[in-house]
């Protein structure tokens, strides 16, 4: 039961009553109070860890099993928007010249517009608040702070004033003893001032900032990938450039076959890598006629035996080229094998079918549509419907049929 204490409060007791006396037209009784509300209290606080401990899990293994981080860590600030009651949530991060950078800001689904913090939380110049609070010898899990906080200086009054916040909760982000950044609640429900020696936010503490060291990590690597790609794209195209001045007969030929057999590669649902490996290839698939004689390469009427049999090696030169560039992509290999042919009449090994590789056989189809569809010293170009009537009619024997 709940009985008043006398002072205008109310006690928590559990109580036994018994009879004094045997009369039954007057029965006195009297009770024994025992005050429960420390066990109560308790009753309280283990009920709010087991909420507390289900949703740190829940949001501990979105972070484990997810890719998508910005998702994910939108919806962990707003479980613990949920949990804490707080009207909004704010993720700071350390930047690596020790400036405070807000990642992300959530408010609550329950919270009025109005509710909203009448200024920005965060701006630029008056991060002298928040580090104020993370100057300590010993961060705490969870700090909760408030206008009337003992050591508030005047300057943090009047920032939480000017906001519209009455409190705030700070969750430092530590990992290895090093702040990555830390999580602002804005007016918390109380009860956090108790649960700040909880393990479970230190659990979270750290998760939040393995995180943050994740998609940093992820995002350093990307952009470390981002500078290779343009270094090698960079490369492939000054090599297709140097070719192009070598034979101005057909300047324009590699970049045309390059942007159709990446087409023909998005149509037939390829990956990225592939789409990326015979645009590359295709503008440097006859890099190795820098070793043709420009005298035969441009001759106006049909070559000799001798000469064909030249110009047959530049797959070869090409590959020798690309060799040892050490390309992310198999430029070398697929431009060695662009003139096979499916039924083995192709050159320079013959190779039959499925030993072609897919990306040769993609960009042999292109090769062939653009040399037709294109004028040549010793033969005028044929227009897109006879070039690929002619394709049609090799498709099976020397081009694959499904590309």
């Amino acid at each position: 039961a709940s009985v008043p204490d006398g002072d205008g409060g109310i006690v928590h007791v559990s109580f036994l009553s018994f009879q004094l006396s045997s009369e039954e037209e007057r029965a006195d009784y009297c009770a024994l109070f025992e005050d429960i509300g420390e066990r109560k209290a308790l009753q309280n606080l283990l009920a709010r860890r087991t909420v507390l401990q289900t949703r740190m899990a829940a949001i501990s293994s979105g972070f484990v099993v997810s890719g998508d981080f910005r998702g994910t860590l939108e919806r962990a600030l707003l479980d613990m928007l949920s949990i804490s009651k707080a009207r909004l949530a704010v993720l700071f991060v350390m930047s690596y010249t020790g400036a405070l950078v807000p990642e992300l800001e959530v408010l609550s689904p329950d919270a009025s517009p109005s509710s909203s913090p009448r200024a920005p939380i965060f701006s630029e110049g008056e991060d002298f608040f928040w580090k104020s609070l993370l100057k300590k010898d010993r961060l705490p899990t969870l700090l909760v702070v408030d206008s009337t906080v003992e050591g508030m200086s005047y300057g943090g009054r009047e920032f939480l004033r000017r906001r519209n916040i009455s409190s705030v909760a700070i969750l430092p982000l530590l990992l290895k003893g090093s702040l990555q950044g830390f999580l602002a609640l804005a007016d918390p429900d109380m009860h956090w001032a108790y649960d700040a020696d909880e393990p479970v936010l230190s659990v979270l503490s750290s998760l939040l900032a393995i995180a943050l060291e994740r998609r940093n990590e992820e995002e350093s690597l990307r952009m470390s990938h981002k500078l290779i790609h343009d270094r090698f794209s960079g490369a492939v195209s000054a090599l297709c450039q140097v070719s192009e001045l070598r034979d101005m007969l057909t300047a324009g030929h590699q970049k045309n076959v390059s942007a159709l057999a990446e087409s023909l590669a998005g149509e037939m649902g390829l990956s990225d890598e592939i789409r990326m490996a015979v645009r590359y290839a295709g503008l440097v698939h006859d890099l190795g006629k820098l070793y043709i004689p420009a005298e035969i390469l441009g001759k106006p009427h049909s070559l000799s035996d001798a000469e064909y049999m030249l110009v047959k090696k530049h797959p070869e030169y090409g590959h020798d080229i690309l060799s040892p560039l050490g390309f992310p992509w198999p430029l070398a290999d697929i431009v060695l094998q662009h003139h096979e042919r499916m039924n083995g009449t192709g050159y320079p090994f013959g190779l039959t079918g499925e030993s072609i590789c897919l990306e040769a056989r993609i960009l042999s189809v292109a090769d062939a549509f653009d040399a037709m569809t294109s004028d040549r010293p010793y033969r005028k170009r044929k227009s897109a419907a006879e070039a690929l009537r002619e394709l049609a009619e090799l498709a099976g024997s020397f081009y694959d049929r499904e590309i």
